[in-house]
C-alpha cells in the first residue's frame, strides 16, 4: 500500500463534514475517497491543532465584562 501525506485542505474537509453532518468515518471517508483511517487521523489532527490555537484565538470576558454584558441583558 502507498503510503503519502494527506494535504490540509483534505484533512479540514474530513474534519469539517465528519463534525457537521454527524456522518461515520466509513460515510465520510466513502463521500470524499479516502480510507476511515486516514479521516480518523485527520479528525484527530485538525481538533488538536483547533486546541492548540484556541487560547490565541478565543478570549473569555473578565468578571467586570461578564457583569456588563449581563446589564445589557437585564437592564
Amino acid at each position: 500500500m502507498k503510503s503519502y501525506s494527506l494535504s490540509s485542505i483534505s484533512q479540514v474537509e474530513m474534519a469539517l463534514q465528519y463534525n457537521a453532518t454527524g456522518y461515520n468515518m466509513k460515510t465520510v471517508g466513502d463521500t470524499l475517497g479516502f480510507h476511515k483511517s486516514s479521516v480518523s487521523r485527520s479528525i484527530r489532527d485538525v481538533s488538536q491543532a483547533l486546541v492548540d490555537i484556541f487560547p490565541h484565538l478565543i478570549k473569555w470576558p473578565s468578571h467586570d465584562q461578564k457583569v456588563d454584558i449581563k446589564r445589557g441583558f437585564y437592564p
